[in-house]
């Protein structure tokens, strides 16, 4: 994270040479040259050739912006007290810069250490409150590694929240799929009721149909096989009567037969999702309406 913020203070300063006006040119040539020089070797971490490119660059240009870099470069130097001074002309100077907060928290904190410096402060215990550089460069360390760890806890949070959302996801898609299967079996089961009671009726009517046919069919032989020299009123009622008997019987046959098949098709096949069945019976006559 501070190699970011230090890279992006060095274009920054790069922006604002090439950018802003100039009274000598020839002077803020050099100061060009001078800051690409000071930024190669900030790179390479050789802050001490960095930290004279950089005062250089700032003497001929005279550009604010870059006593962030000279700051900086102090500071990794542990030269506290340049840093220091650097850090205070430049938020002097641009108040309103990107970095202000951040010099603003490094004025701070060198504050401490050159005061401690200067007056060899100590706790209660006797340590120096500020001993070396290398106790800044740790306490560096420690700040960067805790924002590393915040950074990771939120990928591990973000990466459980999306888990979740899976999960959740796949519970609903499985609900979602459990309901659509019902939806498709419950039309098949509301159909077995009606489908089994027109397969009885429609056998038990077909029975009475074939037995009417039967029972006539026995009643016209017994008339026409009658050896009566005379055909009497009473031989013709008899066999208009079975004639009739004949004809319902074949009449209740049909019906009960297309209702017995109705009910058989409506028990075996099913409706379609998006059909439905309907079935009439009338004088004479049976329809059933719908598809399969």
């Amino acid at each position: 994270m501070r190699a970011a913020v230090v890279l992006m203070s060095l274009l920054l300063a790069a922006q604002a040479i090439a950018q802003q006006p100039s009274v000598d040119e020839s002077l803020d040539a050099e100061g060009r040259a001078l800051f690409a020089a000071g930024r190669a070797a900030f790179g390479a971490e050789r802050f001490e050739d960095a930290l004279g490119h950089f005062q250089a660059a700032y003497d001929r240009s005279r550009r604010p912006e870059l006593l962030y870099n000279v700051a900086l470069a102090a500071d990794r130097l542990g030269r506290h007290a340049i840093a220091l001074d650097a850090y205070e002309k430049y938020l002097h100077s641009l108040p309103d810069s990107p970095f202000a907060p951040q010099a603003s928290e490094r004025i701070a904190a060198l504050r401490i250490v050159v005061q401690g410096e200067r007056t060899n402060a100590v706790n209660p215990d006797g340590v120096p409150v500020f001993e070396t550089q290398q106790q800044v460069q740790q306490q560096q360390v420690q700040a960067e590694q805790q924002v590393q760890a915040e950074q990771q806890v939120q990928q591990e949070q973000q990466v459980q929240a999306e888990q979740q959302a899976q999960a959740e996801q796949q519970v609903q898609a499985e609900q979602q799929e459990q309901q659509e299967q019902q939806e498709m079996t419950e039309p098949a089961r509301s159909l077995r009721v009606p489908g089994l009671a027109l397969l009885a009726g429609g056998g038990a009517v077909l029975v009475v149909g074939v037995v009417l046919i039967g029972t006539a069919t026995s009643a016209r032989s017994n008339v026409e096989e009658t050896y009566s020299p005379i055909w009497t009123d009473g031989l013709q009622d008899d066999y208009d009567a079975a004639r009739r008997r004949t004809i319902s019987g074949i009449v209740l046959g049909g019906v009960g037969l297309a209702t017995a098949a109705a009910g058989l098709l409506m028990l075996v096949l099913g409706p379609r999702d998006d059909e439905s069945v309907a079935f009439d019976i009338g004088p004479g006559s049976v329809s059933l309406r719908g598809a399969f």
